[in-house]
């Protein structure tokens, strides 16, 4: 029997999903692919996988997606998978570097920038953690958890 191609994020947040996929009796019926949260959702729509785990921001990319399953990673309490680290005040925040291959902190941070701070700082992308540690005035980076 052929297996079902399943493409997953490794993110930290992932961990126990991706735990109970290689440790339970599912194991024997699945490919697992690890990926980036964009390279499942490309998989999927290209037919290279049979099922994905990816962010709900990108499920209108999906060609004829539909949610498979009641289940998926989430929190009930506070979490630390995204951390704003800045030089200065909120409201002096003028440039804002975000990993761009997230496409989910990219949407959360402008949504916070919008509507929660009331701040418009330029967004830039953060090309490399070491950035971060060397932010001037006025500048911030969002931190993934699984970067961080």
């Amino acid at each position: 029997m052929a297996k079902f191609r399943v493409a997953a994020v490794t993110n930290i947040n992932t961990i126990p999903f991706l735990y109970g996929l290689q440790h339970q009796v599912v194991k024997d019926s699945i490919e697992l692919i690890e990926a980036s949260p964009s390279n499942c959702a490309k998989m999927l729509n290209t037919g290279e996988v049979d099922l994905a785990l990816i962010p709900i921001v990108l499920m209108p990319d999906i060609i004829d997606g539909e949610v498979t399953s009641q289940y998926c990673v989430a929190a009930q309490h506070e979490i630390r998978s995204f951390v704003l680290n800045m030089n200065g005040a909120l409201n002096q925040l003028s440039t804002l570097y975000i990993d761009t291959n997230s496409l989910t902190a990219t949407t959360t941070a402008r949504l916070l920038c919008r509507y929660a701070w009331r701040i418009n700082p330029i967004i830039k992308p953060l090309t490399n953690f070491e950035l971060a540690l060397h932010l001037g005035a006025g500048e911030g980076a969002i931190l993934l958890g699984n970067n961080v």
